[in-house]
């Protein structure tokens, strides 16, 4: 539900987080794992949860050799579904598997480049904007190009406020 809160988001990754220090929660989350997997190649990657998502699994797999195996057949098999030849292959899930896989050589050899929380707040605040500004130009589409506001100012749409000045100033 709250996917897009950048607030609900740190919360989740702190909690994940926190799960990493003890081991039995790390096999518990193992069940997880395929659908952690699914979800960060396959989510748009300009999305703030595709990050977040990354960001746990890699951090996962710098500390535990198993999860990083796993995680690694499973962008493998993705990599392998989605390759270019095949006519029902995505491209782009493709291109982020092979990514995913690069990623997880480096957890497990040099260890994760993790985002930042600046990065992942600027990262939030852009996703944001954007959105926000979707919606902005499609409320002025339905408004005729007018700003919202001052449809809803005017009552009736278009003419209610120029028509009550006008009225107004010849008194």
């Amino acid at each position: 539900r709250q996917r897009d809160d950048p607030a609900t988001l740190l919360t989740t990754c702190d909690t994940l987080a926190a799960l990493l220090d003890d081991g039995d929660s790390i096999d518990e989350l193992e069940a997880l794992l395929p659908q952690l997997a699914h979800l960060t190649t396959r989510l748009p990657a300009d999305w703030l949860l595709t990050s977040v998502l990354e960001r746990f699994v890699l951090r996962v797999c710098e500390s535990n050799v198993h999860w990083a195996l796993q995680l690694t057949w499973i962008a493998y098999s993705g990599l392998e579904e989605n390759r270019p030849e095949v006519s029902t292959g995505d491209a782009e899930v493709h291109a982020r598997c092979a990514a995913l896989l690069h990623r997880i050589e480096q957890a497990v050899v040099y260890g994760a480049k993790m985002v930042n929380r600046d990065t992942l707040r600027s990262a939030a605040l852009a996703h944001n904007v954007r959105r926000w500004l979707d919606e902005l130009k499609s409320s002025m589409d339905l408004t005729g190009g007018m700003e919202p506001r001052l449809v809803e100012a005017s009552g009736d749409g278009r003419s209610g406020a120029g028509e009550g000045r006008s009225g107004a100033g010849e008194r």
